[in-house]
């Protein structure tokens, strides 16, 4: 049975996924895709897959994100006002939304290691 927390990274990734490939900013999109990213490195650590969690958020989430978005600044292809300047009801909803999501995370994660005895996988260690 898959575990609430794998479902609800899948569904924020698909929601990511779709923002991404409708979105009109090129900026927007490639933070959409970096979304994505952590969300699929989210699902890989709670499947037990720690080594492909992590080369996923260095490699993808970390390098090669940074040179796309390095890319985009350096074509400057958003040259329209940002939105946060004009709304700043939007720019703080965003960031309570973020941070929701975060502690969302926080929790999860340990519920996760709570429930789950890690001594009977790993083992105990003893000199």
């Amino acid at each position: 049975m898959l575990s609430p927390a794998i479902v609800i990274l899948s569904a924020i990734s698909a929601i990511l996924a779709m923002t991404m490939l409708f979105a009109k900013n090129a900026v927007t999109s490639a933070l959409c895709l970096l979304g994505v990213l952590i969300m699929t490195a989210g699902i890989y650590g709670l499947i037990g897959e720690h080594l492909v969690a992590t080369i996923q958020l260095v490699v993808y989430a970390g390098a090669i994100m940074v040179l796309f978005i390095f890319s985009i600044m350096l074509l400057n292809l958003n040259q329209e006002d940002t939105e946060y300047k004009q709304r700043p009801a939007v720019f703080f909803s965003a960031i309570a939304v973020g941070l929701l999501i975060f502690g969302f995370f926080m929790f999860a994660l340990n519920e996760h290691f709570m429930n789950h005895n890690q001594d009977k996988v790993m083992g105990t260690f003893s000199p």
